[in-house]
């Protein structure tokens, strides 16, 4: 250990006296933090960040409103620019507003199959597995072929947790951009889906004992929702919150909406519609940012409010001794309340991944 120590006490040594090269002098550290503002705070730099294990560097920098600012620069592959291609993410302004967590991203499915089926297909040992893995797909939607299902998605995708309404259960949302062809695909789907669950509730013999499955459809707007309930079951785990869980499903000219309750899914039409008051409206009205040009991905985390529906859900499953117990030993979720949100944003580019990120405390 003490050779170690010297000997890295020497190779410094060298440098200031100008026998060595800096590190400043190499052509990854040049590559990595030429592009950032020269005005930073503090500057970290790694020489293999996962997942390429490519240097890297992330500068914080002062701000006058109350946020702590971060840039950052990554070298990467040409080989997945493809798949992390920029696009405008228009995800953000069809998630309600009261999501506390969200994240929207590029999403080339066609691509993805080619990679898959390249990589599968390259040994004996694979075709199987491509095979069953295409049966499993397809058998969601019903008189596809692997291209049309493929073509009718992208080119983004959106991820959401949303706060419960008043005396509600808070809900999971997901929404999946639709190519020109692709609603007839996705109606397949949400069709496909809801005769599954009415074979299944048909099936259940109702004198018996035992879970009940209600599938129905209510119309909304122009949208017709598929909505699968299993109040029974749900009860005996949740409690009061299994009332509003729901998996529901609509579909529009442009997303593929899928959600954990109505409420979620009848709102987020509002704001795909141009109609309800949206996430990108309400951050954008608070002073974050929420890009308008081209990223590969963006994300936003109210850390305050997303422990609370986390202790929730805790509290339903554990019960509220232990959750109590478990607070006693961790001070995280307090900890967390002192973060009021965190946005962040990715850009892939040929050869380099550059991003931005902002936290903001309680005041």
């Amino acid at each position: 250990m003490g050779n170690a120590a010297e000997d890295a006490l020497d190779r410094v040594l060298d440098v200031i006296a100008g026998s060595a090269p800096a590190l400043a002098a190499r052509e990854p550290f040049k590559a990595v933090t030429a592009g950032l503002p020269s005005d930073w705070r503090t500057l970290a730099y790694a020489a293999q960040v996962p997942p390429h294990k490519q240097p890297g560097a992330v500068a914080m920098y002062p701000t006058d409103n109350g946020r702590l600012h971060f840039e950052w620069r990554m070298l990467g592959t040409d080989e997945d620019f493809d798949l992390n291609k920029p696009v405008v993410l228009t995800g953000p302004s069809a998630v309600p507003d009261r999501a506390v967590a969200a994240v929207s991203t590029v999403f080339y499915p066609s691509l993805i199959w080619e990679k898959v089926k390249a990589k599968l297909g390259a040994d004996e040992a694979g075709a199987p597995k491509l095979h069953k893995a295409e049966m499993f797909i397809r058998g969601w939607f019903p008189g596809q072929t692997m291209e049309t299902l493929t073509g009718a998605f992208g080119p983004e995708a959106s991820l959401a947790l949303l706060k419960p309404d008043t005396g509600g259960a808070p809900g999971l949302l997901a929404l999946v951009k639709l190519t020109a062809s692709g609603r007839p695909v996705a109606q397949g789907f949400k069709d496909g889906l809801g005769a599954k669950a009415m074979l299944l509730a048909a099936l259940a013999d109702p004198n018996k004992p035992g879970p009940k499955l209600n599938v129905r459809e209510e119309k909304y707007g122009d949208a017709s929702l598929l909505i699968v309930e299993l109040p029974d079951v749900l009860e005996k785990i949740v409690g009061d919150w299994a009332k509003d869980i729901a998996l529901t499903v609509a579909v529009t000219d442009q997303w593929l909406i899928v959600g954990t309750s109505v409420s979620g899914v009848k709102q987020t039409l509002d704001c795909a519609a141009g109609k309800g008051a949206s996430l990108a409206a309400s951050l954008t009205k608070d002073g974050e940012r929420v890009p308008t040009d081209a990223v590969t991905r963006w994300g936003v985390l109210s850390p305050a409010s997303a422990s609370d529906i986390v202790l929730g859900f805790a509290e339903k499953l554990a019960g509220k001794e232990k959750v109590d117990q478990a607070r006693k030993l961790t001070n995280l979720a307090e900890l967390l309340k002192l973060i009021k949100r965190f946005t962040w944003q990715r850009t892939d580019a040929p050869g380099m991944a550059t991003g931005k990120a902002d936290i903001q405390a309680i005041e």
